[in-house]
């Protein structure tokens, strides 16, 4: 396999002022399936047009029976088309009432991100397309957002009634579809058990998912024998300032650059119910941020807004996720930067080798500009988010990458533009880390960064250890994102040695 190319070029994207970086050819397959269409091929334009007058389309790369579902089919089950079903016209109005229904598959996450989604209907005219005329010979196209791309996947719409996802009424399919369309990516119904709403939320909308979990516990007094005498009756204004600092300001974040916000209350807690804010501007929340209290606007119709403490409502919305999202939106600026971990190129694994680490992709990241408080004033610093993907596939369980460990640093440098060396790791910390390595698809961190030079490494755990990877920088101001020269050992410098013999 060649290496990853790291020369770049600019591009744009939806039409919107955000900067992208992507090397020209992308990364060369490995293996089948490799093709950035979730290994899924889209359908012939002709295929439709052969069809007999009166048949519909069936898709046998996921046919209606006990192979899509990965077990035997219940009794119970009957495979129906919308028509069936008394629905008819076009599968994605335009609109939705956005109450979704879980199915029996063990999909609730995928439920969640429907319904989170839903709040934005433009968002699922990116993945439906413009509402269709109803005569569609039951075939059903669905766009999802794969590693840097938004690719199609094609189903039938035979629904498998009555066990999937669906809506109070049953008056709208769309979540059924985009339901089986998730199945097909996965390898079938059985697989899509115990997924991550993060994960469906990115394919969905192509943004950098998040969750904000809320733990706060008021300090209890220790009794000499070590017994716990209980809460404090009040609150200390150091810790309200740190829950401000490391809930709200966050929140308050996303909503002014009109992120999709969800709060989902603690487990087996009756009183709240999931509050959902959808934002284009703060005066269009649901949740209004006012010191130390929270205002919470209900769909009940009624006009009074409901105030909540902040410690009552960190209580009761254990869960936030926010998406931001990194297209359509002109107040971000995103960065993409596509990359390939090869073993004995460029892979150099951790920081417990600092000599192998330092040859891992490096980038050079400019901040010029800090941001604006509200009162116009430099802020000081720059508000980004970092989040490091790596190559994923489950639509063929037989062949699918691993889930690697992964992390990405960010340092502080004294030279742009100028690769660090082992020795700089040895004395200089990270200003920024997404954490621990960790086996997941994608891991993401917020950070606040002085401007000035900074180095990017996106690194794998092991140095033998080699996949695609696709690193993306969101800002409120423009960055200048650079990738480096990759590492030369300095044994490819030297004059090769040559024998006497063959002079």
């Amino acid at each position: 396999m060649r290496p990853h190319s790291l020369e770049t070029r600019i591009l744009q994207v939806d039409q919107v002022d955000t900067v992208v970086l992507e090397p020209p050819g992308g990364v060369e397959p490995e293996a089948p399936f490799v093709d950035g269409q979730l290994g899924l091929g889209d359908l012939s334009p002709t295929a439709v047009t052969r069809l007999p007058r009166g048949s519909f389309f069936q898709d046998e790369d996921f046919p209606a029976s006990s192979e899509s579902l990965g077990f035997a089919e219940p009794p119970e089950l009957r495979w129906r088309r919308p028509g069936e079903l008394g629905v008819t016209g076009p599968l994605w109005t335009g609109d939705t009432s956005g109450r979704v229904r879980a199915g029996d598959f063990h999909d609730r996450w995928l439920a969640e991100a429907f319904a989170i989604v839903a709040q934005r209907p433009r968002l699922l005219d990116k993945v439906f397309g413009e509402p269709s005329p109803p005569d569609l010979r039951g075939v059903a196209r669905v766009r999802l957002w794969r590693f840097g791309r938004w690719e199609t996947v094609v189903v039938d719409d035979r629904l498998p009634t009555p066990h999937c996802i669906g809506t109070d009424g049953d008056a709208e399919v769309w979540p059924a579809v985009l339901e089986k369309a998730f199945a097909k990516v996965h390898g079938g119904y059985a697989f899509l058990a115990g997924g991550d709403v993060l994960h469906a939320l990115e394919d969905l909308t192509g943004g950098v998912a998040q969750r904000l979990r809320v733990h706060f516990e008021r300090p209890r007094r220790v009794t000499e024998d070590g017994e716990a005498e209980g809460a404090e009756p009040e609150p200390r204004p150091q810790e309200r300032e740190s829950l401000y600092t490391l809930v709200f300001r966050p929140l308050v974040q996303a909503l002014r650059i009109g992120a999709l916000v969800s709060c989902s209350p603690k487990r087996g807690q009756q009183q709240g119910e999931s509050l959902d804010i959808s934002v284009s501007t703060l005066t269009d929340t649901k949740l209004t941020i006012r010191g130390p209290q929270v205002c919470v606007h209900d769909d009940s119709g009624s006009s009074a807004p409901r105030w909540l403490d902040l410690e009552d409502f960190v209580k009761t919305y254990t869960n936030i996720i926010v998406t931001t999202l990194s297209t359509g939106s002109d107040k971000l600026q995103v960065q993409e930067v596509f990359g390939f971990w090869e073993a004995g190129i460029n892979a150099g694994g951790s920081r417990n080798n600092l000599e192998k680490f330092a040859i891992n992709p490096q980038y050079s990241l400019t901040i010029n500009q800090p941001e604006k408080n509200e009162d116009n004033r430099d802020f000081g610093r720059c508000s980004l988010l970092l989040a490091l993907m790596q190559e994923h596939r489950k639509s063929n369980k037989d062949n699918k990458p691993p889930v690697l460990p992964i992390a990405c640093f960010i340092y502080k440098a004294d030279v742009p533009e100028e690769r660090l060396s082992a020795e700089y790791f040895l004395c200089v910390p990270e200003e920024v880390a997404t954490g621990p390595f960790r086996n997941k698809r994608e891991v993401a961190h917020q950070a606040e960064l002085e401007p000035g030079n900074y180095i990017v490494i996106p690194a794998a755990w092991s140095a033998l250890h080699q996949g695609g990877f696709l690193l993306r920088i969101i800002t409120l101001r423009k960055i200048k994102l650079t990738a480096l020269t990759p590492y030369q050992p300095m044994c490819a410098m030297l004059p090769t040695w040559v024998p006497a013999t063959e002079i």
